[in-house]
């Protein structure tokens, strides 16, 4: 089962700019690499998160689609890109979240605008305006028959209607690279560092860092027949706990002998006499070194990864 929820989608790495998100444990892959299994050796704490290459052309983006679709089945797929503006007074160099996308066939397939991902607050995006995609996007100059619609590209209906009634929450995510009228390679090369920049921006929510350290806080009171299962359900998950900490509220049915079987696993916390199960979480507490406490009673146990 993929453990991908999030994807990503990009005809090229200019539309992602990769160097903005180099270092951040994110896999970035082309078609031909997820195929050969690439995917595999990608480990880090942003594995939940994959950015694809489809390619360019609608061809190109409904295969990339139909692979991820059929062998990731992730919760959320954004197509993050480049379009051209269909009319002069929308500006260029801002992002955009269209409702719904066309084909040149006059298909309409609506876009949630939602992101599944914490928007920036200093970028502006527009949601609002129709999407067309076309195979032959002519750009700055665009055919008088898609004027109805606000924008153009030439992957999102293909991707879209892919992913259509799968369950899997297709959304598109556009910056406005140039505008009718005006040399479009001269302009969107005069928008690539501000896109840079912005790409930075959006994928700021993605982190480097260590998983959270916790610690583990089990009071105990005469429970020498149920704790060595306790503890070992803390033991044996795949991501373990930085500490575990048993406070031994004076037990005296042989809990505390017991305990020191796992002393090379545990650290004990002993109560010179019983004060019931709030004061002796509260000395576990105190004894912890992490910001994170979790909390597991001595005749209960935590089934694994779960």
């Amino acid at each position: 089962m993929s453990t991908i929820d999030l994807v990503f989608t990009a005809a090229l790495a200019d539309d992602v700019r990769a160097t903005a998100v180099r270092g951040l444990s994110v896999a970035v892959q082309g078609l031909a690499g997820c195929e050969t299994g690439a995917l595999k050796a990608q480990s880090g704490p942003n594995t939940g998160i994959l950015i694809v290459l489809t390619g360019v052309g609608p061809e190109a983006a409904r295969e990339a689609a139909c692979w991820i679709r059929d062998h990731l089945t992730p919760r959320f797929v954004v197509n993050l890109g480049t379009a051209g503006a269909l009319h002069r007074n929308i500006g260029t160099g801002v992002w955009i979240t269209p409702r719904s996308v066309d084909n040149e066939a006059g298909d309409s397939i609506p876009v949630d605008t939602r992101l599944p991902f914490p928007w920036p607050c200093r970028l502006t995006r527009n949601v609002e305006g129709k999407l067309l995609s076309v195979r032959d996007p002519r750009p700055g100059r665009p055919h008088p028959e898609w004027l109805s619609r606000d924008y153009v590209d030439m992957e999102c209906h293909a991707q879209a209607a892919v992913f259509a009634d799968t369950g899997i929450a297709f959304h598109t995510l556009k910056w406005v690279s140039d505008v009718p009228g005006v040399a479009a390679e001269e302009m969107f090369a005069a928008t690539l560092p501000d896109l840079r920049l912005a790409v930075q921006e959006i994928f700021g929510f993605v982190v480097q860092r260590e998983p959270a350290r916790i610690s583990v806080v089990i009071p105990v009171h005469n429970r020498v027949e149920r704790i060595a299962a306790t503890l070992q359900s803390v033991l044996d998950q795949s991501l373990p706990a930085s500490e575990l900490i048993v406070v031994d509220d004076a037990s005296d049915d042989g809990t505390r002998e017991l305990l020191t079987r796992y002393a090379d696993a545990i650290t004990v916390v002993q109560l010179p006499a019983n004060r019931g199960v709030s004061a002796a979480r509260n000395a576990g507490v105190s004894a912890a070194s992490t910001d994170w406490i979790a909390f597991l009673d001595s005749d209960d146990h935590w089934t694994l990864d779960n």
